[in-house]
């Protein structure tokens, strides 16, 4: 969460994340809503338009993606995304050739941790302590389909939290799954 804040997360505004399960994914989606944020994810297999789509309705004010194809989705479309602040990455080290195409900063997953620490843990633990039973923390949007009338609808939820953290070896592990649900409205 505090990496977050010290790249200008502000409550409410939302954190997308494009990847697969992974440690990095939970540790988004977690830290996002401790520093007051909305985790919104994206569906690896979006085009760059879905992308766009999903980040600019949700007013993304920061992506985190999973290696170089699924940053360069969000390069391709970042000019059309007037909220962002911030492009993160985990399992691809950013290049100098990378950085230059953004108009943003543009994170590694270590240098992006590594930002929090100079965020005073009384700064999170406020932000924590402000959310609200029923705040939104998470949403889900997609985009709408050309060829037919159904659409992913915005739903606000709370999902309870899925999953095991455990210690292997010296790594922190965490196996976490989502539970099944519906969350297409028929236009």
């Amino acid at each position: 969460g505090k990496a977050f804040m010290a790249a200008g997360l502000q409550p409410f505004q939302a954190v997308n994340i494009i990847g697969f399960n992974t440690t990095e994914w939970i540790i988004a989606d977690l830290g996002a809503i401790a520093a007051g944020g909305i985790a919104a994810g994206m569906y690896t297999t979006n085009a760059p338009d879905a992308c766009q789509y999903v980040a600019g309705h949700s007013d993304a004010a920061v992506v985190v993606c999973q290696g170089k194809k699924q940053l360069e989705k969000l390069l391709e479309v970042q000019k059309d995304l007037p909220a962002l602040k911030a492009l993160v990455v985990y399992d691809y080290v950013p290049t100098d050739e990378d950085k230059a195409k953004v108009q943003v900063p543009v994170h590694g997953w270590a240098d992006f941790m590594a930002l929090g620490k100079d965020v005073p843990d009384a700064d999170i633990e406020k932000r924590i302590a402000d959310q609200k039973p029923n705040q939104c923390c998470t949403i889900l949007l997609g985009k709408p389909s050309a060829g037919n009338n159904t659409i992913m609808g915005v739903r606000i939820l709370t999902l309870p939290a899925r999953g095991t953290l455990y210690q292997f070896g010296d790594a922190l592990k965490y196996n976490s799954y989502l539970t099944q649900f519906d969350a297409t409205t028929a236009v």
